[in-house]
């Protein structure tokens, strides 16, 4: 019998513990199976000793782990976690952990839960504005639609598949997956 740990069995044993914090997290912030969130996950410095380089080697291993395990984790958890730069910054947070466990990586890893919210695609939504704007008019009405749709009730927005809106006399029509997702990882996965 082969008993070394090579690199596989520890990514498999990092997505694995990974997915029980969350599970256990999810338990002591009293939500339950029903409760839909999104899952983040942040390497920061445990001490002055982890380097910036540390934190992106740390960084790429649970990355890789993450994605090596996707299908384990997905039918664990149902939702992958992805890094907090994905994150909108108007998701609230449910419930946040640091994770100090040599196992997952030598730094620490902070999951954060949030609620589901709509990320918007800026890019996307500029794309709509009729070349005759004024490019401080666009930013301005790229602005306004960003905030129309972050802002409109969560639950009526997932009932929808294009959502009009008359901004400064001008009708836009926004489509869920082009414009704007109802989680991150539904953006993720057209990128």
């Amino acid at each position: 019998i082969d008993t070394t740990c090579d690199e596989e069995v520890f990514m498999e044993l990092r997505s694995r513990i990974l997915a029980s914090s969350v599970q256990k997290l999810r338990k002591s912030s009293g939500l339950v199976a029903a409760d839909k969130v999104e899952i983040f996950y942040e390497i920061i410095a445990s001490s002055n000793k982890d380097t910036p380089q540390k934190v992106e080697e740390a960084t790429k291993l649970v990355a890789d782990a993450i994605k090596k395990y996707s299908d384990t984790i997905v039918k664990r958890l149902r939702v992958l976690p992805l890094p907090v730069a994905f994150k909108s910054p108007h998701a609230r947070v449910v419930a946040t952990e640091a994770l100090n466990d040599s196992d997952i990586c030598q730094c620490t890893c902070q999951l954060y839960l949030t609620q589901p919210a709509v990320v918007v695609c800026a890019e996307k939504i500029l794309a709509v504005v009729p070349s005759t704007v004024a490019a401080t008019e666009s930013t301005a009405l790229v602005e306004l639609a960003v905030m129309y749709l972050q802002t409109m009730d969560y639950d009526r927005l997932a009932t929808l598949e294009t959502v009009s809106v008359n901004l400064e006399g001008t009708v836009f029509k926004f489509e869920r997956g082009v414009h704007y997702f109802l989680m991150a990882s539904e953006k993720l996965e057209l990128m």
